[in-house]
């Protein structure tokens, strides 16, 4: 988990990042639980990395 948030405060750094997760968000917005926002959050890190 702490290497998932060290991949998180990496990016969110990154305006690149920013503008990849706005144009992915729509993917995510219709998530049911936590569980799968996180499921959701690791597949757009692995896309991006």
């Amino acid at each position: 988990m702490k290497h998932f948030i060290s991949l998180v405060l990496a990016g969110v750094m990154t305006a690149e990042f920013k503008r990849y997760v706005k144009d992915r968000f729509s993917t995510c917005a219709t998530v049911n639980s936590l569980d799968e926002l996180f499921e959701c959050d690791t597949h757009i890190l692995l896309a991006f990395y």
